[in-house]
């Protein structure tokens, strides 16, 4: 829409209408509810914290998911692999494929204000065609997750944040987390983990399979940076449109010394077999749309979007997506691993 005037323009009178606006201009009703999102607002501090606690009840309640018995402390296990193709029926059972996709598409839906269940939901998501009962039982897992993790908020800060390479970033600057796992998945393709941050929170992110196949982890970290610069332009068009200063150039956070280095650099002669596309990447950094920085890979944000991670990685980087650590109804105590 932010490419077409007229579109936007009619999108942005759509917004207006849709606000809790009285008829004065000068009062305004403060927005606390919109689409399940439930909204907190900290006029001291200036942030604003996001939840969709009721949605996430419902949600348990509607497909009748045991809440009460064991506490998981990560949306999917450590390592998770979807059943084997010998292990899924001839012919599908349509009643467990109509369970599995408005499950997860529900669950696609919570990840408004939890990005951290992102690859539960791209992995899940590409069974939903014919699912085996471990496959509803790792969905049903997701929900238990959210459930007892229903009160942790998206929140955005008014102040400064840290980000992943240990610097201090401004509540207005946007900045982005790139992340792929190469060849993760069982016909060989690599996962792309997409993070963008404002307010020290993601408020949009992406984790899905990449569509070519990558030889190394070099290429699959190229192929998942250009991607991200590709978002980051649509994303700083958009922004200011609806009026914010950017800073520029946007800080790109990558965990990756090649693909850093090509971003930077170009191709050299072992990157010869990388489509030529990718050198608009390093016109983006030569043109200050965006700036490289090198963070740690146990620090990288995008790493909880490509892969299941162990309890204490996910809990760590699921803390950086929400900009708030995550909080947990019951005592860690009571896990069992």
């Amino acid at each position: 829409a932010f490419d077409n005037d007229d579109l936007f323009g009619k999108f942005v009178e759509f917004v207006k209408s849709s606000l809790p606006i009285m008829e004065n201009p000068v009062s305004v009703t403060e927005l606390t509810n919109i689409c399940g999102v439930e909204i907190e607002r900290d006029p001291e501090t200036g942030s604003i914290k996001c939840r969709q606690t009721e949605m996430i009840e419902k949600v348990a309640a509607r497909y009748g998911i045991e809440t009460e018995g064991r506490r998981y402390d990560t949306p999917m296990e450590y390592n998770y692999k979807p059943s084997n193709s010998k292990d899924r029926p001839v012919v599908p059972d349509e009643e467990r494929v109509q369970l599995a996709r408005s499950l997860v598409g529900s669950l696609i839906y919570l990840t408004i204000t939890r990005p951290e269940i992102r690859f539960a939901c791209s992995k899940l998501a590409r069974v939903v065609q014919n699912p085996t009962e471990k496959e509803i039982d790792a969905m049903q897992r997701v929900v238990k997750y959210l459930y007892d993790t229903g009160r942790t908020p998206l929140m955005f800060s008014g102040e400064q944040w840290l980000g992943p390479d240990g610097e201090l970033y401004e509540a207005d600057e946007l900045c982005v987390a790139v992340d792929a796992s190469l060849a993760g998945e069982e016909k060989l393709s690599s996962q792309t983990g997409i993070a963008a941050f404002f307010g020290g929170a993601c408020f949009f992110g992406k984790s899905g399979r990449q569509t070519q196949l990558a030889d190394s982890s070099g290429y699959a970290e190229t192929i998942a940076l250009h991607e991200a610069v590709q978002h980051v332009v649509d994303l700083q068009r958009l922004l200011l449109r609806l009026g914010v200063k950017l800073r520029e150039p946007t800080k790109m956070f990558d965990d990756s010394t090649a693909a850093i280095a090509f971003a930077e650099k170009g191709m050299g002669d072992r990157s010869k077999h990388y489509a030529l596309k990718y050198l608009w990447v390093t016109e983006r950094v030569h043109d200050s749309t965006v700036q490289m920085v090198k963070v740690p890979t146990g620090a990288q944000p995008g790493d909880v979007l490509t892969k299941a991670l162990p309890v204490e990685a996910h809990l760590l980087l699921s803390e950086m997506l929400l900009g708030h650590k995550v909080v947990f109804k019951r005592p860690r105590r009571e896990t069992r691993v």
